[in-house]
């Protein structure tokens, strides 16, 4: 239940959690793009770039408002699926929050767009800069070529005129002028096209540009002087090769018949060349009018870029159309000889018809192409063929074509008021008429220009266009009805017959079509004027109309929002939905108006009218909204305190539950201890951040509403701390048993390799020669092995007695497993080494003294067979003199004795050889026939020995008379008697084992004699039984007496033999006394060496355990040497037991002994007593330096968890000053600690002092060790304090900053509402508003260190 519980605590956590990151993140975007949307256009960076920039940004606000979107959808899906509780409530608030969010993101995409449309201008102009640019200097390279191309003609020409000229020549610079004249045409046309396009740059140009442009207009007045100079020269020229060519061919008809018919081929053949020459002429003529037609166009498309720039402007000042090379012609004078002037005068009338023609034709294509887009979308229009050079202007123009026409007018009623009139007149009026119609051409070239070029470029219509186009109509149409009027009075008095009247008519009805077409394009143009104007009008009212509305419901908006302030949050929220209600028709207009704008093209003042009303109404809306995100933020918070503190009281919940489980864990694994200190750490990290958020919500929320559970949720923050404490201590226990686990892990580790390393060299198979060389080498091995487990040995105390510690704190069953097998393995591993190791020197010591015994007693044995051998043959040879069976017999007698004083020899020889076939394992059979060879030999030897004994005796019974054995028999009794009855003082007084030995051995000496005089007392007894058997009667005397010897003797061989007995007996007893006594002595003597070599081995201090095994071994040596007194008292009353009745001079010996023993107890027990002072005080050292490392270690252990615990306290202000608080209370509380390793480090000198290698090295270690993880542990909390101090400073600047920036706006808030209520007043004055309108000036510039601090506080926050 519990977890099921803490699951779903833990989800909803991690979901509020997730919706509060979201939006956090989400306000952190948006703000940091409203920055980057109030930053100023760079100058430094291009457009293109800035461009993509924005554009990104764009992209980037896109991708904002979908993942708001998506954040709405899932809380949305949310509060469908659960039931509405506090967590749906906290919902609500942020799906309120994300909907102000949601608006707040559509103002900050609709200044983007604003933004970008800023960009796209600038982008526009700086295109358009590079674009005047580059056509500047296109214009220079085209004007630098016609200069080049003039001066090259004007050469040519100069050249032409100088040489005479030749008949032949005629036609060919005919054709010269006249093409000369069309490619003069065509440079006129295209100096034309670059005076517009100049003067178009000198009015909508830089200030670089109008300069270069100004210098360009000056040298193109210079050319178009040269052109027209060239052209009257030129057309001078052709006018007299033209007459010349005529006389010529007047002549040739009149010559015609008279002329061979050679020369009327040539003459025929002449008239064709020219005839095709001049129709050559004339397709090139109509080729490069097609040109000059598509030249034109592009001219109009390019001037149709300069719209918005010459919006104000009128018809332009020095563009004057050209005279044309009839006009021309007439104004210079001919010289030389002329053809007729009626001739004349038809080919200019012909050459006007052409040229009206042309015109008439390239007017109608312009009306068709203007009646296909709207009057104030076109392109600037150009009509091909007029010249814009006019000279005098506009107004001179149709000044001189009317004072011509009424001129004309006159001359013709006078002429119809004579008469008929005279027909010379004809061609004066002719002339006349030329000239009115060549003006009115020209003043029709004008108007077209203005009509198609001058307003093409503007782009909006005003009074003055609209009376000027209604003024141009009046024009057209008075000129048309006195061309009408003067072409009916023509065609009444020119003759009929007259060879140029129908060209005339001709040109004048074209004349007059393009009057009539030019009329109705000027009226169209009037009334579509008037619709536009009207429709402009209209707009600006409505825009007025906008203003007055937005301005009447901005008031009410902010009246109703200033009265609801004192109202409940709900009721406020219900009065800025009413105002955002409000505002949405206006919202509808207003958008509205932009569509009319756009459509309409209107001017720019009116779009900025149009753009302020839009920033009023954003303003408006962002006011509205910024009320409703505070009341939303109010709202929210509300609710995240409630849920925050029903989610801490789940956690401390939670948090009592897993505090009330038992203590003692049950785990598999260290890694499983260390998965439940992380969750641990987790779980109360996340309660005790969770406790500070409350306390923040807490303190925020108590800023603007009252608080009613003040108790509570002191009673709730008082039971998170209890639980926080007991979380620490728990916590501070696991990090310690991971920490011991970890060491104990290390350590197990390098006794398991230790173990190992041991166990690989322990060889698994037996020596396959046991000889002492192997012996050694391998007994170095095992002493090696044994050296390395006992260096170790503290070590694996330590390992133990950790784990022993540890298992206390878990339950661990493989922990205990690996321990105990480490215990049991290490124990077996030392017992073989050691088992080994003394069987192996144990073998060695064995078989070093039986190869010295046995070679000495198999050598004594080869001599003793040899002697033996000796004494056999001896025994079996011819008998030899008595006294030489004497000696033999006697020195026999002493072998006899030597081979039984070896047989102690060969009885330890024979044990020595047995012990080593029970302990060696190999190489026994050459032993075991050892031992065999010594034991049959031996006994070869004894068996032997009797016979040859029986054998001497018998050779000497036989040399030897009874009664003679008697006596020499009744000699060595009484020898044996005195020697006896020697000894027994002696032996009274004899002291030690040796001695003793010695006499003992000397009375089995005599024993062997007795055993040997025996042979001789059977031999003489036998004898008596012979002798009284074969002569009793003879010898009767004798008998008697032999008897009587032989009781006697008989009598004292018992008596001998018993005292030999009795003194064997004796002296055995006293031998057994002896070594017993001399035994113990031994063994107290070589136990208390032995314990004397122990004790100081023991003074060698080592680690705790051996000093606490070193104590319990001198308790159980003080017990053995309670016990050992008695044993000394025993062998004291042995001692003065057989020193008993005996001399004084002898008993010295065994009393400085006993004296000796008494002082080894006495001092041993002196050493043992002093051992263990000192065992007892390094103990009492060792306990100290154990509880002092212990007591480190918890301070370290308690620091290491707490600074763990204060990594995640830096969410806020609050949460950062507890941290440094925190911090510092424990930089403190180490400080005060410093004397525990002061204590420490004293009693680990000390230490130092008593003990040796290697533990001295352990200790030196571990000091290094404590004093670097102090060190260590301080230094992290001081960097940890220093940059936690860092990070208060920042938020504390912050804070600063932020109210700052908060009193700031408000106080900016404070004034901008004033100025709002002021603006929204209905009957405020001019002199107010003029005044309101500095105070706003006044109040925009201030923003901007405004601005710069919301940058610097967003600047401390991104750090923080």
């Amino acid at each position: 239940v519990i977890s099921e519980k803490q699951r779903t605590l833990y989800e909803a956590l991690e979901r509020q959690q997730k919706y509060q990151d979201s939006l956090q993140s989400i306000s952190t975007k948006m703000e940091n793009i409203e920055v980057k949307l109030n930053e100023s256009l760079e100058t430094g960076k291009s457009p293109e770039s800035q461009m993509a920039e924005h554009q990104a940004l764009m992209d980037e606000i896109l991708m904002l408002q979908d993942e708001i979107h998506d954040l709405q959808t899932s809380l949305a899906e949310e509060l469908v699926s659960e039931p509405l509780d506090a967590n749906a409530a906290d919902q609500l608030a942020l799906q309120s929050t994300l909907t102000v969010l949601a608006e707040r993101m559509a103002t900050i995409k609709m200044k983007a767009s604003g933004k970008r449309q800023l960009l796209e201008e600038k982008l526009n102009e700086q295109l358009e800069e590079q674009r005047q640019e580059q056509a500047l200097q296109r214009f220079r390279c085209e004007a630098d070529e016609l200069d080049h191309w003039l001066l090259s003609t004007r050469a040519a020409l100069d050249t032409t005129l100088a040489t005479a000229q030749e008949p032949t020549d005629m036609d060919s610079q005919l054709v010269d002028c006249q093409n000369m004249l069309v490619e003069i045409e065509q440079k006129v046309v295209a100096l034309s096209e670059l005076s517009v396009h100049n003067e178009n740059l000198l009015m909508e140009g830089k200030s670089h540009t109008k300069d270069e442009a100004e210098q360009l207009a000056i040298k193109l007045r210079t050319l178009k002087g040269s052109l027209l100079e060239l052209q009257r020269v030129l057309h001078d020229k052709q006018i007299n090769i033209q007459g010349t060519l005529q006389e010529k061919e007047e002549c040739e008809s009149d010559l015609v018949t008279s002329q061979s018919p050679s020369v009327q081929e040539w003459l025929a053949q002449a008239r064709t060349t020219r005839s095709q020459q001049q129709q050559s002429s004339l397709q090139r003529q109509k080729e490069l009018e097609e040109e000059l037609a598509e030249q034109k166009n592009l001219l109009r498309s390019v001037a149709s870029h300069g719209e918005e720039i010459l919006i104000h402007h009128s018809s332009p000042d020095n563009v004057c159309p050209s005279k044309k090379p009839d006009v021309l012609s007439e104004e210079l004078g001919l010289e030389g000889e002329k053809p007729s002037a009626e001739d004349q005068m038809k080919m200019k009338w012909e050459s006007l018809h052409q040229e009206f023609s042309i015109k008439h034709k390239l007017l109608q294509n312009a009306v068709e192409q203007e009646q296909d887009q709207p009057l104030y979308s076109r392109s600037n229009r150009l009509t091909s063929g007029m010249t814009l050079f006019k000279g005098e202007g506009q107004e001179q123009d149709k000044t001189s074509a009317a004072s011509l026409w009424a001129s004309l007018n006159e001359a013709f009623e006078e002429v119809s008021c004579q008469a008929g009139g005279a027909v010379k007149e004809s061609l004066h009026f002719e002339q006349k008429l030329y000239s009115g119609v060549s003006a009115t051409s020209s003043w029709l070239d004008g108007v077209e220009e203005y009509l198609f070029v001058a307003t093409g470029t503007v782009s909006e219509v005003t009074e003055t266009c609209l009376c000027n186009q209604e003024d141009l109509a009046k024009d057209i149409k008075e000129m048309a009805e006195k061309m009408d009027k003067n072409k009916h009075l023509f065609s009444q008095m020119f003759p009929e017959n007259a060879d140029n009247k129908d060209v005339i008519e001709e040109t004048l009805d074209c004349l007059q079509q393009r009057l009539i077409l030019l009329e109705t394009v000027v009226n169209h143009r009037c009334q579509q004027m008037k619709g536009r104007f009207q429709q402009i009008l209209n707009f600006q009212n409505d825009l007025k109309l906008m203003f007055t509305s937005l301005v009447d419901n901005k008031y009410i908006a902010l009246q109703k929002l200033s009265e609801a302030v004192d109202w409940p949050e709900t009721e406020q929220m219900q009065a800025v939905q009413q105002a955002e209600d409000g505002l949405k028709e206006l919202d509808a207009a207003i958008s509205e108006l932009k569509k009319r704008g756009d459509k309409l093209q209107i001017d720019q003042p009116s779009m900025q009218e149009l753009s302020k009303l839009q920033d009023m109404y954003d303003e408006l809306i962002k006011i509205i909204g910024s009320r409703r995100s505070g009341l939303n933020q109010n709202l929210a918070l509300k609710g995240q305190y409630e849920q925050a503190l029903q989610d801490l009281a789940d956690l401390i919940e939670t948090g009592k539950e897993k505090m009330a489980i038992d203590q003692k864990m049950i785990v598999s694994s260290r890694e499983e201890v260390q998965t439940l200190l992380e969750k641990h750490k987790e779980y109360f990290q996340g309660l005790e951040s969770h406790m500070i958020l409350t306390e923040t919500l807490f303190r925020k929320i108590s800023s603007f509403t009252l608080v009613k559970k003040t108790k509570s949720h002191v009673e709730l923050m008082g039971q998170a701390s209890a639980v926080l404490k007991q979380a620490h201590k728990r916590g501070v226990e696991l990090e310690y048993i991971l920490e011991t686990w970890v060491r104990l892990d290390e350590d197990y580790q390098e006794l398991t390799r230790q173990l190992e390393t041991v166990e690989t060299s322990i060889p698994t198979v037996g020596l396959v020669e046991e000889s002492e060389e192997r012996l050694a080498d391998r007994i170095a091995l095992y002493q090696h092995l044994k050296c390395s487990l006992t260096e170790y040995q503290p070590k694996l105390y330590q390992v133990l007695d950790d784990g022993k510690r540890l298992l206390f704190s878990i339950t661990c069953s493989e922990l205990e497993t690996q321990l105990n097998q480490l215990g049991e393995h290490w124990l077996s591993n030392t017992s073989k080494v050691t088992k080994e190791l003394h069987r192996l020197e144990t073998i060695l010591k064995h078989w070093t003294r039986y190869q010295s015994e046995s070679a000495e007693l198999i050598h004594w044995l080869q001599s003793a067979m040899d002697r033996l051998e000796f004494w056999t043959q001896q025994s079996v040879t011819v008998p030899q003199e008595l006294e030489m069976v004497r000696d033999h017999l006697n020195a026999f007698l002493e072998f006899s004795k030597e081979v039984d004083a070896k047989s102690s020899q060969k009885s330890a020889v024979l044990s020595t050889g047995n012990q080593l076939l029970r302990l060696k394992k190999v190489d026994t059979a050459a032993l075991r026939a050892g031992l065999s060879q010594i034991d049959n030999q031996w006994t070869e030897l004894l068996t032997q020995i009797p016979i040859v004994q029986e054998k001497l005796h018998q050779l000497q019974m036989d040399k030897l008379p009874s009664r003679h054995a008697i006596t020499e028999v009744m000699s060595w009794i009484s020898l044996m008697e005195n020697v006896i009855t020697e000894d027994e003082e002696n032996i009274k007084n004899v002291v030690g084992h040796k001695a003793i030995h010695d006499y003992l051995q000397k009375y089995k000496g005599f024993k062997i004699d007795v055993n040997c005089k025996q042979l001789t007392v059977d031999f003489v007894n036998q004898s008596v039984l012979q002798i009284s058997s074969q002569d009793v009667e003879s010898k009767r005397s004798d008998k008697t007496d032999f008897a009587e010897q032989l009781g006697v003797m008989n009598r004292r061989w018992q008596v001998l033999q018993g005292l030999i007995t009795e003194k064997i007996q004796l002296l055995e007893g006293f031998l057994e006394s002896w070594t017993e006594y001399e035994n113990n002595v031994l063994c107290l003597k070589s136990w208390f060496e032995t314990q004397e070599k122990r004790l100081k081995k023991q003074q060698k201090i080592g680690d705790q355990a051996s000093v606490q095994n070193a104590l319990k071994d001198c308790q159980e040596l003080e017990e053995l040497i309670k016990l050992k007194e008695k044993e000394v008292e025993k062998v004291e009353q042995s001692g003065l037991f057989l020193i008993q009745n005996k001399k004084e001079a002898v008993s010295v010996v065994v009393m400085n002994t006993l004296q000796e023993i008494n002082h080894s107890w006495a001092n041993l027990d002196h050493m043992v007593s002093q051992l263990k002072i000192l065992l007892q005080s390094v103990l009492d050292l060792w306990s100290v330096h154990k509880a002092s490392y212990e007591e480190l270690n918890s301070y370290l252990m308690e620091a290491r968890y707490s600074l763990s615990r204060f990594h995640l306290l830096t969410g806020s202000l609050e949460a950062v000053k507890i941290q440094v608080d925190n911090l510092q209370s424990l930089q403190d509380e180490l400080e005060k600690q410093e004397h525990s390793l002061q204590k420490f480090g004293s009693v680990t000198n000390q230490l130092l002092k008593e003990c040796h290698s290697p533990v001295t090295e352990t200790l030196n270690n571990t000091l290094k060790e404590v004093n670097m993880r102090w060190n260590n542990l301080l230094e992290e909390i001081a960097e940890q304090l220093h940059s936690s101090k860092a990070l208060l400073q920042l938020w504390q600047k912050y804070k600063t900053y932020y109210m700052q920036c908060c009193c700031t706006v408000q106080q900016y808030e404070d004034r901008t509402n004033e100025l709002l209520k002021a603006a929204s007043s209905k009957d405020i004055g001019d002199d107010e508003v003029t005044i309101w309108i500095r105070d706003c000036n006044l109040s925009h510039p201030a923003s901007h260190p405004l601005q710069m601090q919301l940058l610097c506080v967003e600047h401390r926050e991104g750090p923080a």
